[in-house]
């Protein structure tokens, strides 16, 4: 007979009567867990979307690449706009997949284009940024390869003559952090291919050439034979194919364009209209973030980001239509800082002399005397420019004596002074707290009069008499709704919905229009058609769907779920029985990857309290203080909660005490995956490592409520004035954890020893079987591991002095066995 393993076996003796007195196995680790009733449990390593390179050319979509283990959001190229680039590092690698297009016959001319700027000298194994080759055998195509700074750069063709080049060009320099563009030219009829370095011819060569007939084109390093391999460091931007040979002046053209602060036409544009049918703007966010999609005539160029930790899905505005709205929140409802914006970029149509602004508004706060910030379009520092809309009190009783409902300020560039400031209040302009509203703005440039409206009608208006509003420039500040786009200043706590914004001034027909149409379950056309029939220059459904939820089982359901954000990679999780087969946790870069759980009501708990997870500890954490779970600190560290690595120890504790344990140096080979639980109860901290208590601290308090500062995996929980958006400014501040991080528990209980141990053994660690059979009519107990005790009546246990498997007991009284593991 074979009992089921548990965390206690027992044996009775004479073997006419046996028992074990056994706690039933848990049929998975989860099952254990949630028995207990975390609030949070996410079992973690949910796949991140995959990050496209889009191609903005001619052929479209059968052109997108797809990106691996690349930088997003670097500093671009262009100076105007507001367009990133894309960083390379340590094999990083963006793929587009082989097409024919791109490796026409060598009797047709093409051109290839990009900006390159080397973050590092080139070294001897030469550095290939673009790479378009087949690498086995007889070589055929094209790669370009980064040289010394003063060499400059190497382009080669090839014809199938082995490893030897056809086309070898080496010329101009290259500073390290300086943009570069290269172009090469290549004449079919005349076989001849020319490298353009910053515009300039730096030489020409004629040969043979073999066009690529399989590999992908590759960025950043090689994209086969070893993929990865030649990485180059730095940055891409704007990388192009034309199946044309682009002349010596439309390559200047380029140039001229991208370093003018205002150009006639984008850079897109002139790229696009030179026939580009390869365009990849690489100004891609990570694939963990929402892109909140523009439909306005400005195009993706107008294309915003959510804040990690702003809510998606909630019901929307529009009477009659289930499509969803957005909701956001504050950290910090005292002071009213720290939020979840989405962030729109300063494109100049944004900021035009005349314009409209209109949404559907939802305030589920009453405006603070530090004003939230419904619309942040405004530069705050030195002599102002640009236009915000602030939320006052709801009424005059909430608003004494600074005028209540919506605030609309323009500046004109002199001082902080607002040359237009029109606040809404009155019998019509306020608002009610948890009802939807239509708020509109307009402003005149040759009148210079602004407008307010509510609900379709008319509330206020004023006209400048102190200089005429000037407009932010192109690319001077990004813009933010529900808030400023830092994640820090003056967050808006409601709704918003169908968002608009125009470079024209809407008639006071039109935004009534608007409205009954918003609020007639039977409108005569759909909502959003009526509104893009009226040219807006951005329109936001905010309907976008979260992409990178970590799914939470705990009892808090939804408003427990986290959000990954950079993208933290999905790995194995521990190979234990009860981890179903192919289950998933998360990789932690020590940089910038974590979990957002925002704070909700329910988790913000004081006293008693557990939290649990399974990690595998890189050998080296990147930042010596690493949480694991984290609750703040909040901005001066007077309130936080933990479970983490500091300084070489698992500890667990709150801003009153902790429980320490140095890590034993087999949690740190790298492929160990350990059980830690941390509780607090009664004026203790108690740390727990693979089933066992290994530390204790005092703490009168235990857990304490953080009112402005979150939940996080993986590292500190966001506060009030850490922007972490779209990277954390000082990785150190974020104390990521480096490694594995997989099924982590927040429970406003103390899970007891028994139960911890219940996890821990449930979870298929090493639990040793104790077995009873008769050889040869001998009583006869056998186990694999562990202590054997034994007792006379269950009530007290010792262990059994000498006690080795096989293990024959003494004839006698009746006793009982278990093992002690």
């Amino acid at each position: 007979m074979k009992p089921s393993p548990g965390c206690s076996l027992t044996a009775l003796v004479p073997v006419l009567l046996a028992l074990w007195a056994i706690p039933a196995k848990a049929s998975s680790y989860a099952d254990a867990v949630l028995a207990d009733g975390p609030l949070v449990f996410l079992p973690l390593g949910g796949a991140i979307p995959q990050s496209v390179a889009v191609n903005s050319g001619s052929l479209g979509a059968v052109l997108d690449g797809t990106h691996a283990g690349v930088g997003y959001r670097d500093f671009g190229a262009l100076d105007a706009g507001t367009s990133t680039a894309i960083s390379y590092a340590d094999g990083a690698l963006t793929t587009v997949p082989f097409h024919a297009a791109l490796n026409p016959p060598a009797g047709e001319s093409f051109t290839i284009e990009a900006w390159v700027r080397p973050d590092v000298n080139g070294a001897t194994n030469a550095q290939a940024p673009l790479f378009n080759r087949r690498s086995a055998g007889n070589r055929q195509g094209w790669a370009f390869f980064q040289r010394s700074s003063t060499t400059g750069w190497n382009f080669r063709m090839y014809d199938e003559n082995g490893g030897t080049p056809s086309i070898d060009i080496t010329g101009g320099s290259y500073f390290i952090g300086a943009w570069s563009h290269l172009a090469v030219v290549w004449d079919g009829p005349a076989s001849t291919a020319t490298l353009y370095v910053d515009g300039v011819n730096v030489g020409s060569q004629s040969g043979g050439y073999v066009p690529n007939t399989e590999v992908p084109l590759g960025l950043g390093a090689y994209s086969s034979d070893n993929a990865g391999d030649n990485p180059f460091t730095g940055g891409l931007d704007e990388v192009a194919f034309y199946p044309a040979a682009l002349t010596s002046q439309q390559i200047n053209a380029h140039i001229d364009n991208a370093w003018t602060l205002t150009p006639e036409q984008s850079y897109a544009t002139l790229v696009e209209s030179d026939g580009a049918i390869l365009h990849l703007r690489l100004d891609e966010y990570p694939p963990s973030r929402v892109v909140a999609g523009n439909l306005g005539s400005l195009g993706v160029a107008g294309n915003g980001i959510h804040f990690p930790g702003a809510i998606h899905g909630v019901a929307g505005a529009l009477a009659g239509d289930d499509n969803p709205a957005m909701r956001y929140d504050m950290i910090d409802p005292v002071s009213t800082d720290g939020g979840y914006p989405t962030v729109l970029p300063a494109e100049e149509a944004l900021n035009s002399e005349s314009f409209s602004w209109e949404g559907w508004v939802r305030p589920l706060a009453e405006g603070n005397p530090n004003a939230q910030a419904l619309v942040k379009n405004h530069e705050p520092n030195g002599d102002r420019t640009g236009w915000v809309i602030w939320q006052r009190g709801s009424n005059a009783a909430t608003s004494p004596g600074s005028g209540y409902g919506w605030n609309l300020r323009l500046y004109n560039g002199s001082g902080n002074n607002a040359t237009i400031n029109l606040v809404s209040g009155n019998g019509a302009g306020g608002y009610v707290v948890g009802e939807w509203q239509h708020l509109a703005v307009t402003y005149n440039a040759s009148t210079q009069t602004a407008l307010i409206y509510v609900n379709g009608a008319q509330v206020a208006t004023q006209t400048t008499t102190a200089g005429p509003y000037v407009p932010n420039g192109p690319g001077d500040v990004p813009i933010g709704l529900a808030g400023f786009p830092n994640g820090t200043e003056n967050p808006f706590k409601g709704d918003l919905d169908e968002v608009a914004f125009y470079d024209t001034v809407l008639s006071t027909q039109q935004i009534a229009d608007h409205h009954a149409n918003g609020i007639n379950a039977s409108r005569p056309v759909p909502y959003h058609e009526l509104i893009e029939a009226d040219g807006p220059v951005a329109y936001y459904r905010l309907d976008e769907p979260e992409v990178a939820a970590a799914e939470n089982l705990g009892s808090l359901g939804a408003d427990g779920q986290g959000v990954y954000v950079n993208d933290p990679l999905p790995i194995a999780a521990p190979e234990l029985p009860v981890f179903d087969v192919g289950q998933m946790a998360s990789l932690f870069d020590g940089d910038k990857t974590y979990v957002e759980l925002r704070n909700p009501e329910e988790l913000n708990i004081a006293g008693e309290i557990t939290l649990e997870a399974w990690v595998r500890p890189d050998p080296t954490q990147v930042q010596t203080s690493a949480n694991i779970i984290g609750h703040g600190g909040n901005d001066n560290f007077d309130k936080e909660l933990y479970l983490r690595i500091e300084e070489g120890n698992y500890e667990v504790g709150a801003s009153g005490g902790k429980a320490s344990f140095a890590i034993p140096a087999e949690d740190l080979s790298g492929d160990a995956w350990v059980h830690l639980a941390g509780t607090w109860s009664g004026g203790e901290w108690m740390l727990y490592r693979n089933g066992e208590l290994v530390a204790t601290g005092e703490d009168p308090d235990g857990a304490v409520a953080v009112d402005n500062a979150n939940w996080s995996i993986g590292s500190r929980g966001r506060w009030k004035y850490g922007t972490l958006f779209p990277d954390a400014v000082d990785p150190g501040q974020l104390r990521v954890f480096s490694g594995g991080i997989s099924s982590a528990a927040i429970y406003d209980t103390a899970l007891s020893a028994s139960r911890i141990e219940a996890h821990f053994a449930g979870s298929g660690g090493a639990v040793p079987q104790l077995m009873l059979s008769r050889p040869a009519g001998s009583v006869t107990l056998e186990w694999t591991e562990g202590v054997l005790q034994e007792s006379g009546d269950l009530g007290s246990w010792s262990d059994v002095p000498g006690a080795v498997s096989p293990y024959l007991p003494d004839d006698g009284p009746i006793h009982f066995y278990r093992l002690r593991y």
